[in-house]
């Protein structure tokens, strides 16, 4: 417990899904997406796909960060949590030299 009565080892920031019928991302903002997609590996059951992508209010569209492909069925979004700090030292778990 800190001085300020808070829990140094508490979530800083919690994120909650928001969905598009309540409130819209800023405009082409990168947004942790859930979608409804089908599972082409289980039989072609409908399910919840998250990704990364971002709306365009104008065009009232949902598209794919990486590739900018159009996105259907988005039901919720959140914002995406900041990126780590990484320390100069610290090491790669892929290249630990």
């Amino acid at each position: 417990m800190l001085a300020n009565g808070t829990n140094a080892n508490a979530p800083k920031k919690t994120y909650e899904w928001i969905k598009v019928s309540d409130r819209l991302p800023e405009h082409y903002g990168d947004v942790l997406i859930a979608y409804k997609g089908i599972d082409t590996l289980g039989g072609g059951k409908e399910k919840v796909a998250i990704d990364i992508g971002y709306h365009k209010k104008g065009l009232k569209t949902w598209h794919y960060k990486d590739n900018d492909k159009l996105l259907h069925c988005v039901t919720h979004w959140m914002p995406l949590p900041k990126p780590p700090k990484i320390d100069k030292g610290e090491k790669n778990a892929n290249n630990p030299n």
